[in-house]
This record gives C-alpha cells, sequence and structure tokens, in this order.
C-alpha cells in the first residue's frame, strides 16, 4: 500500500527495471549522505553502495516468488535497501535519521511531519524483512567485495605497465602516468568505479574474475590515455599487459615474438660467413685419413635429420602457449565488449 493505503497494483517486467533503476540512484544518494564527505570512509561507501544495489537487484528481479509482492513504491524499497546495508556492512543509522536522508537527497526535507515519517519507517522495515529473506540472511559482505581483488590486479597490471620499454620511453602526460605507485593507486580507484557503476545496472552476484578484470581493463585504457610512443615503438597493448598477468610467459602472434624453432633453424643456417653449405662431397675427394671423419659427419647428419622429423618439444611448448594465449586475450576481449554493451546500454 502507499502512503494514503491504497492497494498497489503489480507491476509489470519494464516498469520492475525503471523501478529498480531509479531506487538504485536513490539508495545511492542516501548512502553517500551517510558516510558524508570522508575521504577515508570511501571504501566502505562503496561496499554499503554495493550491498544496497545487490539487494535491489533481487527485490526487483521478476524470477523470485519470494514474499514481494505486490511491491511497495520504489521510494519506499531504496530507504529499505539503504537502510539494511548499513546495518550489513556494520555502519547502521538509525530509522528516522535514514528518513531524513532521503528527504534531503528528494528534495522534501520540510513537507513530512512526524506522523508521516513513522509511516515510511514502518513500511521499509517491511522491505527490510522482505529483502533479508531475499538475501537468505547472509551477511557476509565480504564474499562479494571487490575490493581486494581489484587492488591486486591493478597493482600487478601497473607493474606490468612499467616493465614495457615502450611505455619507459613515451611522453605521459600527467603524474600520475610517471610514477607506479600513483598509477596503482589511480588504476584501483578508478576501476572500482567501474564496477560500482556496472553493478548498479546489472547483478554481478559474487566476484567474478572476467568481470574484475574487465573492470581493471576499463580502468588502464584511461590511464594510458593521451600518452605519445617514439615511432620506433609500438603502442603498449592493454589486452596484452592484461593476459600477461595472470599466463606468465604469455606467447602473442606478434612479428617480434619468433618461434623457437625459426630462431634455432636461423642459428643453424646461418654462420659466421653466411649460410652453410650442403655440397655433396664424394669420397674420392677425401683422404683415407679422412674417411673416419667423413663416416662420422655423415652418421651426426643422419641422427639430426630424425631430430629434425621427430616433434620437437620447445615447438609443442611454444604452440600450446601461443594457443592458450590466445585463447586469453579473446575471452577477455568478449567478455570486455559485453560489459561496455551493458554499460552503454545503462540496464535497459
Amino acid at each position: 500500500m502507499d502512503a494514503s493505503g491504497l492497494a498497489i497494483a503489480p507491476l509489470a517486467e519494464g516498469a520492475l527495471q525503471k523501478h529498480r533503476a531509479l531506487a538504485c540512484a536513490r539508495a545511492k544518494k542516501i548512502v553517500e549522505k551517510v558516510h558524508g564527505d570522508d575521504k577515508a570512509a570511501a571504501a566502505n561507501s562503496v561496499m554499503t553502495q554495493l550491498t544496497a544495489f545487490r539487494l535491489l537487484h533481487r527485490y526487483y528481479d521478476p524470477k523470485r516468488d519470494l514474499d514481494v509482492h505486490p511491491r511497495d513504491e520504489w521510494p519506499v524499497v531504496a530507504l529499505g535497501a539503504a537502510f539494511l546495508s548499513c546495518k550489513i556492512t556494520e555502519i547502521p543509522r538509525k530509522a528516522l535519521y535514514v528518513v531524513k536522508l532521503n528527504d534531503i537527497v528528494a528534495g522534501e526535507g520540510a513537507t513530512r511531519n512526524a506522523k508521516e515519517q513513522d509511516c515510511w519507517i514502518r513500511r521499509f522495515l517491511k522491505i527490510e524483512d522482505q529483502l533479508l529473506q531475499l538475501l537468505g540472511f547472509n551477511f557476509a559482505f565480504e564474499k562479494w567485495s571487490p575490493l581486494a581483488e581489484i587492488e591486486r590486479r591493478a597493482g600487478r597490471f601497473v607493474d606490468l605497465l612499467f616493465q614495457r620499454p615502450a611505455w619507459t620511453s613515451a611522453t605521459c602526460k600527467s603524474v600520475q602516468q610517471q610514477s607506479p605507485d600513483l598509477g596503482r593507486t589511480t588504476v584501483s580507484s578508478r576501476a572500482l568505479r567501474h564496477y560500482l557503476e556496472v553493478a548498479e545496472m546489472w547483478d554481478v552476484g559474487d566476484l567474478d574474475p572476467h568481470m574484475l578484470d574487465t573492470a581493471v581493463i576499463m580502468a588502464l585504457k584511461m590511464y594510458m590515455k593521451g600518452v605519445e610512443y617514439p615511432n620506433t615503438e609500438k603502442p603498449v597493448n592493454v589486452f596484452e599487459v592484461a593476459v600477461e598477468s595472470f599466463l606468465p610467459g604469455a606467447v602473442f602472434d606478434t612479428p617480434s615474438t619468433p618461434s623457437p624453432v625459426a630462431t634455432e633453424e636461423r642459428d643453424r643456417c646461418v654462420g659466421e660467413g653466411g649460410p652453410v653449405s650442403h655440397t655433396p662431397v664424394s669420397p674420392k675427394d677425401v683422404n683415407p685419413s679422412g674417411r673416419a671423419k667423413l663416416k662420422l659427419s655423415r652418421e651426426a647428419e643422419k641422427s639430426e635429420k630424425s631430430k629434425r622429423d621427430r616433434p620437437d618439444e620447445s615447438q609443442e611448448d611454444y604452440e600450446a602457449k601461443r594457443r592458450k594465449t590466445a585463447a586469453a586475450d579473446k575471452l577477455l576481449k568478449d567478455k570486455f565488449a559485453l560489459v561496455m554493451a551493458l554499460y552503454r546500454n545503462r540496464g535497459k
């Protein structure tokens, strides 16, 4: 029911998505007001927002058949999600305080009297009970916290970036691009912001490695933006950095990465004076003392030929790494394209 006591009709799926988006935006503003401008509490604010989004996605999921019908008005639902998420992330606030924050962010600070505030409190406390059921009374918010994983990935990505000669010789336009320490902080904060933006639009669930990698790749692309590389250096490929971060010894299909067999053949065929001559030698042209050496050389040549005819272990390893690298690179690019499509669609 609404504030006047009238029954609320069930919502169609399209309306559910619209109300979810409005509720997420309102809950986000309430949580930001709860934490204030304290930069030290920024990480806690992110987790509270992420928890509120998680609750709202479950509440407005049309496939869930728990006791959420008929659903209440979205401002009340946003209040209930913000109130419960503050409790879960261990920054509880009084119900009346949360209602007043809602009035502030909604621009209704002076329009609600004490009776109306009590009515809203009763309504969003009922929403809190429904959200607890949807969450399964699972308060282990660390399970869906991306903070530690994003920091670890961002640090690894930036460290690999600064190991590339193309990056260290490039002309950077900001102080953050010149310092690994500032780079880690910058990429981590941007990746966390990207992750939160996607979580507001879509239910990301528990931690997904590809979702985390995609958020950090998005942040790293922004971090690398505007850098000018020397003419002699090829620009750094952000996906190669990402693949190399979790696949050491990755082999990419680039001209600068020759296969070990090609390298061995080159070293074998090219000597100090040029290509090795394979002109056949007649036994008559060899004196008796050298025939034994010729026989040994022929046996060595046969042995070398038999080795070349057998599968080369180093070549097999190289091809396996190349295939594995290509598969990882394609998977990352596909996941990145999917997340970017979701981001552009804004959850619609």
